[in-house]
């Protein structure tokens, strides 16, 4: 029975275990999966469509023990190396394509444009419209004038001056308005004796509100040697400086003009004033009666009356006064004005029995306050 039993693929009539014996002509029997036995040396033929074996790891055609790169890649950068190349070559073509079109414009037209203007150069239209075709030459350069032919100008020698006047003031030389090279403002010193009082008393301070001060400006001009100087104030009156000569130049001056439209009325005040003081000097009055010619608190005032007037020559009755002299007026305006007085004081000495003189001399400034002219400032020079 065991004997009996057979294999699946076992051919009949064989022992298990047995091979069977190939007949001529005859292929061998193979098992499933498997491929017919090659003889001895024989290659394996291999079929249609069938690609041969090979070892795992290995690739078709390589050599065992060596390493490719896909053809595929190496397949891909060699067509991109082509695309670039190729695309290169195209733009560099079409650049000079464009290059070539745009030289051969600009040289068609350049010579149109000689075309034409040399017809219209040639061409005139006569009163009838007909062209009129004309020659037409170049013209000959323009001869420039020899320099000797132009005489170069004499520069006309000038000089410096100075001038000390008035804002405002105009100086012309011949008739023509000169415009000064340098200008700064200029004081003569006529307002020092008044600043002292308007910045050293509270009851002064006012007059800078009250009162325009007019502005000296020292000018210097470049004047044409021998040329007619005249000087003009800012309405345009005609004004007669003063000439002297400072380091070699020329300097005029010309002074404020005074407004005495108050004249006699101040100093007529101030007379009466400076008899008062005098009288106060003397020890025959207080200061009761100067207190009309001071503003309401005077701070000068109250210095005014602690004055040692002991000193004074002892004398019998009151003094007389003579002589009565303005010296120097000048009126700055409608409300301020300088007067320069003096007068003769005579006494009766009480020692000898005698009558003595004193000369009083006094520069007293004034300015009127609220309608009325107070003293402002005095000015000590003979007593």
């Amino acid at each position: 029975m065991d004997n009996d039993r057979r294999r699946p693929g076992d051919r009949p009539g064989l022992r298990p275990g047995e091979r069977p014996i190939s007949r001529p002509g005859e292929r061998p029997i193979s098992r499933p999966g498997e491929r017919p036995a090659s003889r001895l040396g024989e290659r394996p033929v291999p079929r249609s469509g069938e690609r041969p074996a090979s070892r795992p790891g290995q690739r078709s055609g390589a050599r065992p023990g060596t390493r490719q790169r896909p053809r595929l890649v190496v397949r891909k950068k060699k067509e991109d190396i082509r695309f670039k190349l190729g695309f290169l070559i195209y733009i560099l073509l079409l650049l000079f394509a464009i290059l070539v079109v745009d030289i051969v414009v600009w040289g068609k037209l350049s010579a149109y444009e000689k075309s034409e203007n040399k017809k219209s150069a040639t061409k005139v239209v006569d009163s009838s419209g007909k062209a009129v075709k004309i020659v037409t030459e170049k013209p000959a350069p323009t001869k420039e004038p020899s320099p000797t032919l132009s005489p170069t100008p004499t520069p006309v020698p000038t000089e410096e001056i100075i001038l000390r006047a008035p804002e405002n003031s105009k100086v012309f030389a011949d008739d023509v308005l000169l415009t000064a090279v340098s200008s700064k403002e200029y004081s003569d010193g006529r307002f020092d004796t008044l600043m002292p009082f308007i910045e050293n008393y509270s009851e002064y301070a006012v007059i800078k509100n009250i009162v325009e001060f007019p502005k000296m400006n020292e000018s210097v001009f470049a004047v044409p040697v021998g040329a007619k100087l005249s000087i003009t104030d800012s309405n345009g009156n005609a004004i007669t400086p003063e000439e002297k000569t400072e380091d070699g130049k020329k300097v005029y001056s010309v002074s404020l003009v005074s407004n005495d439209a108050n004249k006699e009325a101040v100093t007529t005040r101030a007379f009466e004033f400076l008899v008062h003081y005098s009288l106060f000097c003397a020890g025959d009055e207080t200061t009761s009666p100067l207190i009309q010619y001071f503003p309401k608190g005077s701070e000068y005032l109250k210095l005014i009356k602690k004055t040692d007037n002991g000193w004074y020559n002892r004398h019998r009755g009151l003094p007389t006064y003579k002589n009565k002299t303005v010296n120097e007026f000048f009126g700055y305006g409608d409300s301020l004005c300088y007067m320069d007085l003096s007068m003769v004081q005579t006494i009766l000495a009480s020692a000898n029995g005698k009558y003595l003189d004193y000369n009083i001399n006094m520069g007293i400034w004034m300015c009127k306050m609220d309608g009325t002219w107070m003293v402002a400032g005095m000015v000590y020079k003979e007593m």
